[in-house]
């Protein structure tokens, strides 16, 4: 069974969600290896391991480290709403994220360098030591989260509560578009460098460079999805 190449990862998920829907795997069971998966669809293991990590964030799977991935219960609505980006999304409006994105947290990093407490900067550096520990474990689904994270945080390290607003009315968009443009190892270690960079340039109360920063960050995940 050979996929087309339109975003392997989606198209992927798709198939998992359709096996779920169908009863062939129920809540409770356990899905297949990466491995098996991989094979099944004629993809890698690094398609189906973005696959899961969209499927976990969007509450249908657990991933368990060290004891495998599971099936949730679900009701129809929450099953329904999570799967609204992956329907309504193509990769138009995920780079129309990305310029929305551009827009305001290249603000919010400038003003993060002016406004930011030490508190504000220890936390982005915790968080940007678990971001590193998940992705050493190969734990995308943390790393993902820990992004999100991190991005909201600096958000909220600009004190300035109507951009804040903004983002957390968004998360589910900028949740995705982070997701939608980290599928290989390169692209997240470049990512990992940029945004201690970006947190460099914060804790150096340094407005330019952190805006500077953010967009490049931004920009390659942008010309990422344009591939």
């Amino acid at each position: 069974m050979k996929l087309a190449r339109v975003r392997l990862a989606d198209q992927v998920a798709d198939k998992i969600l359709d096996m779920i829907a169908n009863g062939i795997y129920k809540p409770g069971d356990k899905l297949p290896v990466e491995n098996e998966i991989a094979e099944l669809f004629s993809v890698s293991r690094v398609t189906v391991r973005e696959a899961l990590v969209k499927l976990s964030m969007m509450s249908i799977i657990d991933i368990r480290q060290g004891d495998g991935t599971f099936v949730k219960t679900v009701s129809p609505e929450s099953f329904m709403k999570p799967l609204l980006p992956m329907v309504i999304l193509d990769k138009k409006d995920l780079v129309d994220i990305y310029v929305v994105r551009l827009a305001i947290e290249s603000k919010t990093a400038e003003l993060a360098a002016l406004n930011s407490t030490e508190q504000d900067i220890n936390d982005l550096n915790n968080i940007m030591k678990l971001m590193e520990s998940a992705y050493k474990q190969n734990d995308f689904e943390q790393y993902h989260k820990n992004d999100f994270n991190l991005h909201l945080t600096i958000a909220k390290a600009s004190k300035n509560v109507i951009l804040y607003k903004i983002l957390e009315i968004i998360q589910d968009l900028l949740n995705y578009s982070i997701i939608a443009a980290s599928e290989e190892a390169s692209f997240i270690e470049i990512s990992i460098k940029l945004h201690k960079l970006i947190i460099n340039a914060i804790t150096n109360r340094d407005p330019e460079k952190a805006a500077e920063y953010m967009v490049t960050h931004l920009n390659g995940g942008m010309n990422y999805l344009k591939k």
